[in-house]
């Protein structure tokens, strides 16, 4: 099937199933009347013309003449102006045309410098655009993520990126990555049918998705609510935009210096005006040309266009390391800082969670190399140990791990890859493990629940994998897993290595499995044989350290 006739193939199977979907209720009334959901494009275009485009707010662009007046907002140039317009006033032609030159050539390159990254970082704006399947007419279609409007009805995949804030009508084995807006790197489970209360915290809204986050697993179908600067980002964004701005310490230092300047000027002048009329024999013009003459010798007429001068080669010197500079005192305050404040998820740390120790029962522990996706290996002897273990984190797993374009690329929840990497460096073979067992049901991971399982029949049997937080994993299990066949659990040991773990700093998960003749995973919870802990971490990136000690 060709990748044209596939794509009408799946537009028709969603319409179809559109159809049967029940009208839903919200604020934002459906303009048919028939049982699809979605917007008219003549409503959707009405709805764009009345909330505007979904932008996050930014400040307006000033034009060049704008640019061009803003050199002149300084202390120091004010003293220069009215000096260039006293020496007019008093014949001195040669300094006033020279300080009106000055100014005229600080003001041109700061003007030309400041509209040139403006418009480069235009430019990298409109190539930042994506596209979003949304429900117009009726039938799904891509439309641009700028023109999604309240009452749109979304679909979601993995690895898309919700375009807007909305309230989710359908779910299906659904996360989010939610790290930009609370900092947590774990996947938020979202479920339509979740009962939230009215005023529950952002990370508490489950049936609720947010702009700007990426769908990391399951699909999703919801109707958008907020566009824009309505959003939880476009909010954040509006706070940022609002505040007032810090004036950069060039600026500052540049104002000092233009106060002290201006303060010995006067007492230059007051000083020289009284010797004047102690010694006698100047009359007033020749008193006011003297203390014009003085203050003109004594301002530094070109240090604004040296200042200005300086500042445009570094910011050509940034835009060749492609770092793009709107204000030429943003490079001088960039080289001023003495504090970094720095995000740690996917900022400091690869945003991709590791396994790098894992503990068995009777209490034998491993050591794990490798950091996110990358190659690694387990350390110590005796490591088909862990292969019970590791498998029940392979089928207990709905996530991708795969080998292609020279590299492995991973799809899912970042436990679940883990688990998937870990299985690769046990140097089992994915697609043997679960290719050889044929999943019967699924209970997908919530927050709600702590764990997830999954139950499959090979030609032994069948069995139930479950992972999840310890305290859940342990209350479902009444023996573990040793060397001579199952013993009784010791609750309280294991906790306390689960204890000991999470005090280093690790993530907990704990595994288990049972065999059942249950056909549902719900049933067979209870009388789990425990397997072990893993502790997981977000690792450093590579480069973060070299990057700390460079700043």
């Amino acid at each position: 099937m060709s990748r044209g006739s596939l794509s009408l193939h799946v537009d028709a199977l969603f319409e179809t199933r559109f159809i049967t979907i029940y009208r839903m209720t919200t604020h934002n009334p459906l303009p048919n009347d028939g049982a699809v959901p979605g917007l008219s494009s003549q409503e959707a275009a009405r709805r764009l013309t009345e909330h505007g485009h979904n932008r996050l707010p930014e400040p307006p662009t000033p034009g060049i003449i704008e640019i061009f007046a803003r050199q002149f907002l300084s202390p120091f140039i004010y003293i220069l102006v009215v000096a260039a317009a006293a020496s007019f006033l008093f014949g001195q032609f040669a300094n006033g045309v020279f300080i009106v030159a000055v100014l005229l050539l600080n003001a041109v390159i700061g003007a030309v410098q400041e509209h040139s990254a403006q418009r480069s970082a235009a430019a990298l704006r409109n190539l930042v655009r994506g596209e979003i399947r949304v429900v117009r007419d009726g039938h799904p279609q891509k439309i641009d993520v700028h023109d999604v409007v309240p009452g749109d009805y979304v679909l979601l995949a993995s690895g898309d990126k919700v375009p807007a804030d909305l309230r989710l009508v359908l779910s299906t084995n659904l996360a989010v990555d939610e790290s930009m807006l609370t900092g947590e790197s774990m996947a938020v489970t979202k479920n339509a049918e979740a009962q939230v209360a009215e005023h529950a915290p952002l990370a508490e809204r489950f049936d609720r998705m947010f702009g700007g986050t990426i769908v990391t697993r399951g699909r999703g179908e919801g109707v958008v609510t907020e566009t824009g600067s309505a959003t939880q980002i476009g909010r954040i964004a509006g706070h940022v935009s609002a505040g007032d701005e810090a004036d950069p310490p060039l600026i500052i230092r540049i104002r000092r210096f233009t106060y002290q300047v201006a303060a010995a000027i006067m007492i230059a002048i007051v000083v020289l005006v009284a010797l004047m009329l102690v010694r006698g024999g100047y009359g007033a013009t020749g008193i006011v040309m003297m203390v014009i003459g003085l203050a003109v010798s004594t301002i530094p007429e070109g240090l604004p266009a040296a200042l200005t001068v300086a500042l445009a080669i570094g910011m050509r010197r940034m835009a060749r390391g492609n770092v793009i500079i709107r204000k030429l005192v943003a490079v001088e305050a960039l080289g001023s800082c003495t504090f970094i404040c720095s995000d740690k998820t996917g900022t400091l740390t690869v945003n991709e969670l590791t396994i790098r120790r894992a503990m068995l029962p009777d209490g034998s522990t491993f050591e794990i190399t490798g950091e996110g996706i990358a190659p690694g290996k387990i350390l110590g002897a005796e490591q088909q140990q862990l292969r019970p273990l590791v498998l029940a984190g392979l089928l207990a797993n709905e996530s991708h791990l795969e080998y292609s374009g020279g590299e492995w690329v991973s799809d899912g929840d970042i436990v679940d890859v883990a688990f998937l990497v870990l299985g690769k460096k046990l140097g089992m073979s994915l697609s043997a493990e679960r290719g050889g067992r044929e999943r019967i049901d699924l209970i997908p991971y919530e927050s709600e629940r702590a764990f997830s399982g999954s139950l499959h029949r090979d030609a032994g049997g069948a069995s139930l994998y479950v992972k999840g937080s310890p305290e859940k994993v342990l209350s479902m299990c009444a023996s573990v897993q040793g060397d001579g066949g199952r013993a009784p659990i010791d609750v309280q040991r294991i906790s306390a290595d689960a204890e000991q773990l999470a005090r280093d700093g690790y993530r907990v998960i704990a595994l288990a499995w049972r065999e059942t003749a249950d056909e549902r995973a719900e049933d067979a919870l209870g009388d789990l044989v425990f397997l072990g802990l893993v502790g997981m971490i977000d690792p450093i990136r590579p480069d973060a350290r070299a990057a700390i000690q460079r700043c």
